[in-house]
């Protein structure tokens, strides 16, 4: 049964694949480290024609990954979203937000009573491919 905006915190909700979870929390988490030095005694450099004992070194820099984070909810339903997907790729989206990649189910867990609504948390991690 899909969810509605009404069941869904600030009326978002995810899609990973054919699955819609309606959520309660969401946190989100990405990083891209900077610049990182790599200029050795290897690198390029130039001699100053006006002083020919100054010479310059050219810095040398290289990039590290870029992280595309990973994405955590907690949850209301449903019951057919869980343990057995774990590790598995579907499309991720997230309504409201400019957010849609492919994503692997990192982590779930649920907890389930009587009466209630089976309630869960779980983490994507977001993948380019």
């Amino acid at each position: 049964m899909p969810f509605t905006t009404e069941l869904s915190s600030q009326g978002i909700t995810i899609s990973w694949g054919t699955t819609v979870i309606g959520v309660t929390r969401m946190s989100y988490s990405g990083s891209a480290a900077g610049e990182i030095d790599i200029t050795s005694l290897s690198s390029i450099s130039v001699t100053d024609p006006n002083f020919s004992n100054h010479k310059l070194v050219k810095k040398d820099v290289d990039y590290s990954v870029i992280d595309l984070g990973e994405l955590s909810c907690d949850f209301f339903g449903p019951c057919g979203f869980g343990i057995n997907l774990l590790g598995t790729q579907r499309l991720l989206s997230v309504s409201r937000l400019n957010l849609g990649s492919p994503a692997f189910l990192t982590a779930i867990s649920h907890e389930v009573v009587v009466g209630e609504l089976v309630r869960g948390s779980c983490t994507f991690k977001l993948s380019n491919q």
